[in-house]
C-alpha cells in the first residue's frame, strides 16, 4: 500500500493565473461578438454597444432568451453560427469546453476558482512481469496527508523481484478535470471557434 507522505499545497496564486486565463478567453469570444456588431452597425448604437455578448448556454431555451437581439445587433449569419457551437447538454456536448469555459469563468467572477489534486496517474516497472496480480489506485478527489494512493498485491516470486512504482498527481479543477488537458481543450476550442467564424 502506498500513502501520500507529505502534500505540498497548490500554490496560492494558481487560481489566480486560472480566473485570468478563463477571462481571456471568455472577452476573446465577447470581443468576437462586438466586431461583428460594429460590422453591422456604423456607427453602433450606444444600446448594442452595451448588450453584445457571445452567449454561451447548455439549453436550446436558456439561448434563446440570450440571443433574442443577436442577429439584430451583430447580423443572422453570425447569429446562426453562434447557435451552432452552443455546447447543448453540457458535460455532453461536443462542445463540452465552451461549457466549462462558461461555467468556470461564471465561478470566478463570485469566488476563486478551486485547483484541487484530483486523480492519480502511475506508471511502474516490474521484473519479472508475472509477480503482479492486482493493483489499484484509489485516489479521486481533494486529497490530504496519509490518503491511500495505490494498493498492490503480488505472486509470490521465485527470484528476488524489483518494483519501482511511479505515482504522480494530477491538478485539476472540481467537475473540470486535469488541468492541463481542460485548459488545452479550452485554448483549442476557442481558437477553432473564433477562426470558424463568418467573416
Amino acid at each position: 500500500m502506498y500513502k501520500i507522505y507529505k502534500l505540498k499545497k497548490t500554490p496560492r496564486y494558481w487560481p489566480l493565473v486560472l480566473g485570468d486565463f478563463l477571462h481571456d478567453m471568455r472577452s476573446a469570444l465577447d470581443n468576437m461578438a462586438y466586431a461583428f456588431a460594429a460590422q453591422t452597425h456604423d456607427p453602433l448604437p450606444d444600446q448594442i454597444e452595451r448588450r453584445i455578448a457571445f452567449p454561451i448556454t447548455d439549453s436550446v431555451g436558456e439561448y434563446r432568451n440570450k440571443a433574442r437581439n443577436l442577429a439584430a445587433d451583430a447580423g443572422q449569419p453570425f447569429a446562426d453560427y453562434v447557435e451552432s457551437v452552443q455546447p447543448y447538454g453540457g458535460l455532453t456536448s461536443v462542445h463540452a469546453a465552451l461549457w466549462q469555459l462558461q461555467r468556470l469563468n461564471n465561478v470566478d467572477k463570485h469566488r476563486k476558482v478551486s485547483v484541487v489534486h484530483i486523480s492519480i496517474q502511475s506508471q511502474q516497472i516490474i521484473r519479472p512481469d508475472s509477480i503482479l496480480k492486482e493493483s489499484s489506485y484509489t485516489l479521486m478527489g481533494s486529497v490530504e496527508d496519509g490518503a491511500e494512493i495505490a494498493r498492490f498485491t503480488f505472486h509470490r516470486p521465485r527470484s528476488q523481484p524489483y518494483f519501482e512504482p511511479r505515482p504522480t498527481l494530477a491538478i485539476g479543477v472540481p467537475l473540470g478535470g486535469e488541468l492541463t488537458i481542460l485548459l488545452d481543450a479550452i485554448s483549442t476550442k476557442v481558437t477553432q471557434i473564433v477562426r470558424g467564424a463568418p467573416w
